[in-house]
């Protein structure tokens, strides 16, 4: 086996074909040792003695390479003087013979010694081919010597001899095999036993393998050889007798399947997709559809009642703040609030005031708290009103308005919450919610836009639900100055980057498939870093090559205008009607900002707001070249000071004014 003459081990040094350097031919009595030495020579010589660190490790002084334990293993059974002359390798020294090894073996399958198969032993042990492919072994030889060898694995063709080891399979075979189901099962194997005058066993050894035929009514070879395609590719090739060979002695270790299962094939291509989640989403959605129990009182006071799934500061993202600065609107009104938690069991009184003792410290004597997965019984008046933060609470909300004279109730709506699910009961039910006839208060005017177009819920024909609508605060940035801009040397692209799960609607993916695709381009020069922000934690990409985007947990607010400040490209993506705030936060910080069309959101509607904005098709291809467009624009700060996004409120006194909240909730 040799490997190709054009294998680079390492920048352009090509350690299989030397003559390309020099041209010349070495003969004579020690020719490969001049060989070797010339190629050494050779390389010094077209680099420069001067930048001998910059030399291919292979060339560099061996002993710099420091052996971990698991080299140590392997460089003991790695057998030198093999693999340099079966390789055509013209260097002696074996540390650098084992570091060549090691950078072939991933690519090339190459072999450490004459009784060690790389491919095999892969196709073998496909537990060690997963692991070997996420990282847990360099190769599989590293696998053999530190677990493999214990274990009873094999790295040759055969550990023991051909005949012995074909016959141990054989018996092993004939113990479970079903004479009379093969005889049902294939019958004209019948006459042709009687014609060749053969047991019906050695009639599967000899041809019913060859035909695929199965061996017994559990397994099935046809399906086992061609759904596996590495076992059949083993057979094929004459490394085992038949597929129920395989899974006898391999398979059913690692959780192969010996025949067709409906079930079975269908976990293992969509795991989770088949998993009966309806019987335990029967109880939450019967649940959420039980009325709590209530107790009637007799009050004279207004009680403004918010229910939430929680109010637990570190999980609280961008639409709490909205709800939070309403209520301490209505505490200024001189009114009494009472939180109603129902979706988290942590969040009890003590608990709530250790979280917002600092935010709600002038009003402890307006504010009640109350959990109702731990308070079931809930007391109401007549002067109660009921402001809701999401889909399901705002059917609790309305439950236990109908208690009430009022039956008041303002449903804070921050987005189509149905694109949090797929077509489901979950889907149908929130469908259900938006049809109540409650006060519906939009946050931002293109949300209530995109209902009213898509006549959804308060807007369909017939309802008799009121609508409103309020522009959200965005966080208060301005752009560099034109002295801060020119002194910086590096340039900053900031990536809203939320790879959770329960944030798709922000295309993570797609962001980071155009950020490659953009630096495979070289659309970004070594200037360029990339920080990702709004993350639950932190984390580290590798997009391309060593380029690294670091996406950044919840941070400060000083901390995140800091951050805006610096940012030159802004890319933020939101396929939902919301428009989102951080867009326009990273705009108003002067940031060219990459954004992606979705419904109403097209070009126009950007262009209006701000010409710092680039929008394009929701595809990593077209989000790549607006990045590029984007790199060139952000060098021009006078433009990006210029065209600026300008807030169309500054503070909540103005977003929501004290007439407008009283209107809205009927005081």
């Amino acid at each position: 086996m040799n490997v190709p003459n054009n294998i680079n081990l390492e920048d352009d040094f090509d350690v299989v074909v030397i003559d390309k350097l020099s041209g010349r031919k070495i003969i004579g009595k020690h020719a490969e040792k001049r060989k070797a030495e010339f190629f050494e020579k050779s390389v010094e010589e077209k680099i420069g003695k001067s930048s001998r660190e910059e030399l291919p490790w292979y060339i560099r002084d061996s002993k710099s390479f420091i052996l971990s334990k698991s080299d140590e293993a392997m460089l003991a059974e790695f057998d030198h003087e093999w693999f340099r002359k079966t390789y055509n390798i013209p260097i002696f020294d074996k540390i650098k013979l084992f570091r060549i090894y090691k950078d072939l073996v991933r690519t090339y399958k190459v072999f450490p010694n004459p009784d060690f198969n790389e491919k095999l032993y892969l196709l073998r042990y496909k537990d060690v081919e997963r692991a070997v492919e996420s990282g847990q072994f360099h190769c599989g030889f590293e696998h053999y010597v530190l677990f493999g060898k214990r274990e009873g694995r094999s790295g040759s063709i055969s550990s023991v001899s051909k005949t012995e080891e074909t016959n141990m399979s054989i018996k092993l075979i004939e113990a479970l095999f079903d004479e009379k189901w093969y005889l049902t099962k294939y019958p004209e194997v019948s006459p042709e036993i009687e014609k060749m005058n053969i047991t019906p066993f050695e009639h599967y050894l000899k041809i019913g393998i060859k035909r695929k035929y199965s061996p017994n009514s559990w397994f099935d070879e046809a399906w086992y050889t061609s759904f596996y395609s590495d076992v059949g590719i083993l057979v094929k090739d004459g490394f085992l007798i038949s597929g129920f060979e395989h899974f006898l002695k391999i398979g059913r270790y690692e959780g192969r399947f010996p025949r067709p299962k409906l079930k079975d094939i269908l976990n293992l291509k969509f795991k989770d997709a088949i998993q009966p989640i309806g019987i335990n989403n029967f109880n939450i959605v019967f649940n959420k559809l039980k009325s709590p129990s209530v107790k009637f009182v007799t009050s004279q006071t207004l009680t403004i009642n918010i229910v939430v799934p929680t109010m637990d500061k570190s999980i609280i993202f961008g639409g709490y703040i909205s709800l939070i600065n309403i209520i301490k609107k209505l505490l200024k009104l001189d009114v009494k609030v009472r939180f109603f938690v129902c979706e988290d069991h942590h969040i009890e009184e003590e608990y709530f005031w250790y979280l917002w003792e600092e935010d709600f410290k002038n009003y402890k004597d307006k504010i009640e708290f109350q959990n109702m997965l731990k308070d079931g019984l809930i007391e109401l008046s007549d002067n109660e009103i009921f402001i809701s933060y999401s889909s399901f609470t705002t059917l609790l909300a309305y439950q236990l308005s109908q208690y009430t004279k009022r039956k008041k109730v303002v449903y804070l709506i921050q987005e189509d919450e149905r694109i949090f699910f797929t077509y489901s009961s979950f889907w149908a039910l929130i469908d259900y919610i938006y049809n109540l006839p409650i006060t519906f208060l939009f946050n931002s005017y293109e949300l209530m836009y995109y209902f009213r177009k898509n006549k959804i819920g308060p807007f369909r024909d017939g309802s008799q639900s009121k609508t409103y609508y309020f522009e959200s605060v965005i966080t208060d940035v301005s752009p560099p100055s034109v002295p801060e801009f020119l002194s910086k040397k590096e340039r900053n692209l900031i990536f809203y980057a939320r790879p959770e799960a329960h944030a798709g609607r922000n295309l993570f993916e797609i962001g980071a498939s155009a950020l490659r695709i953009a630096l495979e381009e070289g659309y970004f020069d070594n200037r360029w870093n990339f920080i990702g922000i709004g993350a639950a934690d932190k984390y580290k990409l590798d997009i391309y090559k060593g380029r690294i985007l670091e996406i950044k947990p919840k941070m400060s607010l000083e901390e995140y205008k800091s951050l805006l400040k610096k940012g030159d490209v802004g890319l933020f993506l939101m396929y939902a009607p919301h428009p989102g705030l951080v867009g326009f936060e990273m705009a108003s910080a002067g940031m060219i900002v990459v954004v992606n069309k979705f419904d109403y959101r097209d070009e126009n509607y950007f262009n209006e707001k701000s010409k710092n904005f680039i929008p394009a098709d929701p595809d990593p291809y077209s989000i790549a070249d607006a990045l590029k467009r984007a790199v060139l624009l952000c060098e021009d700060i006078y433009n990006r000071i210029q065209n600026a996004y300008k807030p169309k409120v500054k503070d909540w006194d103005e977003a929501i004014p004290d007439d407008m909240l009283i209107e809205i909730l009927g005081m």
